[in-house]
């Protein structure tokens, strides 16, 4: 590299919730994270207070709920970031509003190079009357998107090697 290039950074954004298939994908991302010698960024997506307002009548204010959830929400990624190798940056984001749109958003704005979901594996009568966050994002996203619907068998950390780009990610996908 040249005095006049400045190192960038792979990023690998996690959109995560509390559930099982985003703890799949976590897991994933840490692992390419180690092999490929990448950053994470990991996102959660909380509903704005507007929506909260309208759905919490018997749980107190909306205000209260609210805060329960950014609480929740920083709680999950001090979890997921602490199940991270040492050795893999990691940057966490909570966001309000509704996921498709936030992780399309920090996509965007971190400049990530793949976007990691948990995907629930509904069928499609589910996807069409409940939409997929996962469908959404892929539809508009600026980068490739990894969906894991699945426990992952083949993810122990490894160290980072000294092979090209290609031939790393290769390895990965083995």
């Amino acid at each position: 590299m040249s005095n006049n290039e400045t190192s960038v950074r792979t990023k690998i954004l996690v959109a995560i919730d509390d559930s099982i298939p985003a703890q799949w994908a976590l897991k994933v991302a840490a692992s390419f994270a180690t092999r490929l010698n990448t950053d994470i960024v990991l996102l959660t997506v909380i509903p704005s207070p507007e929506v909260v307002g309208a759905e919490v009548v018997f749980a107190g204010t909306a205000l209260d709920y609210h805060s329960r959830l950014q609480q929740e929400a920083q709680l999950l990624l001090r979890n997921a970031h602490n199940s991270l190798p040492p050795t893999v940056p990691c940057e966490t984001i909570v966001r309000e509003g509704i996921a498709p749109g936030e992780i399309l958003s920090v996509a965007h704005e971190r400049n990530v190079d793949l976007i990691v979901l948990g995907s629930r594996g509904r069928n499609r009568f589910a996807q069409f009357v409940l939409g997929s966050t996962a469908e959404a994002v892929i539809g508009k996203a600026p980068c490739p998107v990894l969906t894991i619907a699945n426990e992952p068998t083949c993810c122990e950390s490894a160290p980072a090697s000294k092979d090209s780009s290609s031939s790393r990610l290769a390895n990965v996908a083995k």
